[in-house]
Order: C-alpha cells, then structure tokens, then sequence
C-alpha cells in the first residue's frame, strides 16, 4: 500500500486546488441551471413556440389556461389555427429562444417561411397567467400568427400569375394562353382536361398555397396532373391589421414539356374509335408515358386474363412451375365447389407455355391457389398494385385483395384470373407489360421527359422476364392474339376477357324468385353477347429490343382476342415509326 503523500507535497496541492475548483464550478453550473433552465413562465413560453413550430394544435391547447379553454374548445382552436396558417400560406415555422417573461409575457423570435410571401421575422408575445412553473398560456387571437398584435385580424390579398404552357414531346404546344389552345386540337382534347374553379371552392390545401378565392385549377388531365408547375407561384399582400408584413409579386411557371408524342397518341385515338375503355403506351427502360386514350388511368375494371402475367411470373419465381411443366387438357377447373371454365367451354393445356397461349383458365386458377395468396400479392404489389401511381395524382388505384382476405381456393384461384376484387387500370397494366419489356425492373410510369428513370424497382428476376417473354411471345404467335401479329416484328403479348356481367339469362316473365320481380332497369342478358364481356390487350415490342409497351381496354367488346388486340396492333404500327 503507498502511503500518504505530505500536506506540503506540491502534486497534492495541485489536486485539493482541481477538487476546489471543481466543486466552484458544479455549484455555478447549477446556479446558472437555476436562472436560465425551462422552470417558470418562460419555460412554458418555450413548450409552446416548440408545439406552434411543429403545428401540434393539440400540445399547444394542453398549454393553455382553464380559462382559455372555457372559452374556446379544441375544434375551434384548431380551425383558426390551421385557416391562419393556410392564410399565410406558411410551409414551415422555426422558433428561436423565448425572451425573459415581463408583464407576464415572453416574446419568442419566429422565422416564418411561407410559399407566397417568402421568408419573414416575426416575433410573438405568448401572454402568460403567471411568471412560475404554474403559468399557462392566455390565449388571444394575436397568437394565431408570430407577428400579431392584440386586435389585429390577418388578411391577405393573391393572384396567380399567366397559366404555363402544356407542350407535347415534339415541342408543340398542346395547351397555351389564357384560352388553353393548340395547333393539334384533336390530339390535345384527348389528353389535355380542363381548368375552372374547383367544386366548393379552392379549400384549406389551395389557399394554403396562395391561390385566391376565384382561382381557376386544373380539374381533369395533363391540367391536373401539372397543376402546381403551371400555375406557378402566387404573389400578393399579408397584413395584419393596417400594416403589411409582406408583398411579392407572382412569379410563372415554366412552360411543361411532357412526355406525349402526338403522332402515337393520335394512333390511340383512332384505334378506340370513339369506345369506351382506355388506351396507355409506355417506354419500357424510362417510364414514360408516350399516350393516354380515353380513360387510361382514371377507370379501373376486372383485367381478366391479362393478370395471368403476374400469376405467371409468381409462379415461375416460386418455382412452382417451369415453362415445360405439363398440365392436363380441361375444359373447366372446380375450386370450393365453384366451377372456373374456359372461354367457350373450350378445352386446352400442355405445357405451361401452350396454356398461357391459350389462356387456360383451368390451368391459371389452380396454378394461382399453389402459388399461394401471399406470393400472389407480392407480386403484383411489386408491380404497382394496391399503391398510387407517384406522378400522376388523381389516377385510380389498382387493387388487389390482402393475402388475408383471399381465403380458400375459389378466392385465390379466381384472383388470379384477374377476376373476383381485382380491379386494373390500362395505365397499370402497360406499366406491368412495360416491367417484363424492361428485364423485370419496374419503372414508375411518368409524363415528364427523362433521359433515365429516376424511380425503379426490381419486380422480378431477369430468368423470370426472359420466361414470361417466352410466354408472351406464344400468345401472338399461335395463341389467342394473334390478330396482334406484324410482319416482320416479334410482338410479345396477352389477351384478356373479362367478365363484368353475369352470364345467366334474366326473363322478367320467370325470375328466380316469384316474390322478387326483375327491376325493368335491369338490362337482359343475352349469352354470348360480347356486352357481357370486356377486352384486354397487352403487348411490347419488338420483343427482343423493346421500345413500345401498349394496353388496350375496351368497355364490353367481347373476346380481348377480337377487338383489343386488333385495336393494339395499329398502335403499335404507329408508335414503333416513332424513333426517339
């Protein structure tokens, strides 16, 4: 053991003068803790600038005084809040240090950046009930916006600037001025929408960016979807009370060059003829959409057999079937007790590429129950189902059930036919199409111009892609699309039909239930009728380079064979002389 060192040894000295000093300096850290920690008013001014920055309406209600809340509930709070907020058009609130409470109050710098007015400092007197850790908050209406004081009302005035152009891909305008004309009307109608005021008003989320009250918005189209770029940014006066806080001048958006190529949309025009449905074609390796017909992407219907892509590619990642798995000729499949049937009862199988060729129903719908609900909805969520479309806002989800509301095999087996709940825009289909075109990587669909696409997922593996090419290729070749055929280019793709009607004849003269009389709106349904049925057709080409991904769906038209394919093909001839 080493003994003591003595009292007048220097190294000891030297210790007992750190151990003093240390102790002097705990002592004014605690003090200093003391003056200028969060205890008292100022530290509730502080919690509550902390709630306003992060607009935590609730937190900052919690904060005010019992007197307060008597006289103002919380939904109330709230809504003056958030139609200040929206006035004022603030993106973001950061608050600084809370001054030393006098006159029981504490005033709290704000940086306030806004979207119309740019960034102002102001700073907010938070009124308190005491100056001790009891205090609490007095609300008044000089707290709903840093900047306000007592008897001040916030008021501003906007205005938008001249609307943007819309441009195709070719550089011609497809909507410009104030009257939104074009130089190719029949190509702009189509895909173009329309500007007014929008149903209610502009709401809480438009005046929060600016826009007046009378402000014309993009309801429908490329108007919609390009909203925010073409309308540019607002500008205007802020005021609180008689003094002005700010005032900016509104500022145009640059013109939109999209992604449309007219010589190919005016080709999807064409081939659906005034029909219902919807017509979509895609670049495959980019994403971009180089045509939109009809109802490409706000309308959603059973895809039918074209779905049977998606059951293919799980199944062939599962490796519960390869492309020389042999299945029995059938002309029907039973799961649950519910009978699937081929089309026309006809009876078909082979290999796993003859009934994709095919489009054997008898095959596909036992194949989807092996595959198993789970993988089923994997692989089409991997493919953009059950999620928005990224850029373009307002177009319809395509869905799927849950694994865990495909329970049994009907369900599943019924599923993937693309039948029961599953719902597909021709948007999402081409987008799926355009994933096997693209080795298996999924590239989000986007209207505007990309030299490489900024949004990508690997969907399925390169095997797998190559294998469903195959299939793909089959169905053009011998199968059920081969109306789709071009001489000369190797077209990969697939039919669909669709049930949307119930096949069974309705006689209003012997319903099913005496007591129950057929409704007379009811339309009768004739067997076979094709309004019983819709058409699908998918496809990219050339197969073996591809550069054009095509959907084509058609409201009751019959067999997906018969008039989408057909209606694809002149698409494709079109979009495949486009060389860009």
């Amino acid at each position: 053991m080493s003994k003591p060192l003595p009292p007048s040894d220097p190294i000891a000295l030297r210790r007992k003068a750190a151990v003093g000093l240390s102790a002097l300096a705990l002592t004014a850290i605690v003090a200093a803790g003391l003056i200028c920690g969060d205890d008292g008013g100022r530290g509730v001014a502080r919690s509550y600038a902390a709630a306003w920055a992060r607009q935590d309406f609730q937190a900052m209600y919690s904060q005010l005084s019992k007197e307060s809340k008597a006289k103002l509930s919380f939904t109330s709070f709230s809504t003056q809040q958030s139609e200040a907020l929206a006035t004022a058009t603030v993106r973001r609130l950061t608050a600084h240090d809370a001054g030393k409470v006098s006159d029981n109050a504490s005033q709290v710098p704000f940086t306030v950046e806004t979207r119309a007015f740019g960034t102002l400092r102001l700073t907010a007197r938070i009124p308190l009930t005491a100056d001790n850790s009891d205090a609490s908050v007095v609300w008044s209406s000089s707290l709903l916006l840093p900047g306000l004081r007592r008897g001040e009302s916030l008021s501003r005035t906007t205005s938008l600037p001249p609307r943007a152009a819309l441009i195709a891909a070719n550089g011609v305008a497809l909507a410009e001025g104030p009257f939104r004309v074009s130089t190719i009307p029949e190509v702009a109608s189509e895909v173009v929408g329309t500007v007014g005021s929008p149903v209610g008003g502009i709401g809480l989320t438009l005046k929060g960016l600016g826009y007046p009250a009378d402000a014309a918005v993009g309801i429908t189209g490329l108007e919609r979807i390009f909203q925010s770029k073409l309308a540019g940014t607002p500008g205007g006066t802020l005021s609180a009370g008689a003094r002005l806080l700010a005032n900016t001048t509104p500022k145009q958006g640059r013109a939109v060059r999209t992604t449309i190529v007219p010589s190919i949309e005016l080709a999807a025009i064409t081939a659906m003829a005034g029909r219902q449905g919807g017509a979509a074609v895609i670049r495959p390796n980019t994403g971009e959409i180089l045509a939109l017909a009809r109802s490409a992407f706000s309308e959603v219907a059973p895809p039918g057999s074209t779905f049977k892509i998606i059951t293919a590619a799980a199944a062939l990642d599962s490796k519960v079937a390869t492309l020389k798995t042999v299945y029995p000729a059938a002309t029907k499949t039973v799961l649950d007790g519910h009978s699937i049937q081929n089309a026309n009862g006809e009876s078909c199988g082979g290999t796993l590429v003859q009934s994709f060729a095919y489009s054997c129903n008898s095959v596909f719908a036992p194949l989807g129950v092996k595959v198993g609900a789970a993988r089923l909805v994997e692989m089409a969520e991997n493919l953009g189902f059950n999620r928005p479309l990224k850029n373009i806002p307002g177009a319809s989800i395509s869905r799927i059930p849950q694994a865990s509301e495909l329970q049994g095999a009907d369900a599943a087996g019924t599923s993937s036919i693309g039948q029961g709940q599953v719902v597909a825009s021709a948007l999402e289909m081409a987008s799926v199409t355009a994933t096997v075109a693209n080795g298996g990587v999924r590239a989000e669909p986007t209207l505007t111009l990309v030299t490489r696409p900024t949004a990508t997922k690997r969907a399925m593996s390169p095997e797998v892609a190559r294998a469903m090419r195959t299939l793909m290729l089959a169905v053009v070749k011998y199968g059920t699309g081969m109306s789709a055929a071009i001489p000369g280019v190797a077209i990969a793709g697939k039919t669909g039909t669709a049930e949307i009607r119930n096949t069974v004849p309705i006689d209003p003269n012997n319903p099913v239930d005496p007591n129950e009389p057929v409704d007379p709106n009811t339309p009768l349904v004739i067997p076979n009728d094709p309004a019983n049925t819709d058409a699908w057709f998918v496809a990219f080409a050339p197969a073996w380079h591809p550069r054009i991904a095509v959907c084509v769906l058609l409201d009751g038209a019959g067999h997906g064979g018969d008039t989408a394919a057909p209606a694809a093909r002149d698409i494709l001839v079109a979009a495949l002389k486009n060389r860009r």
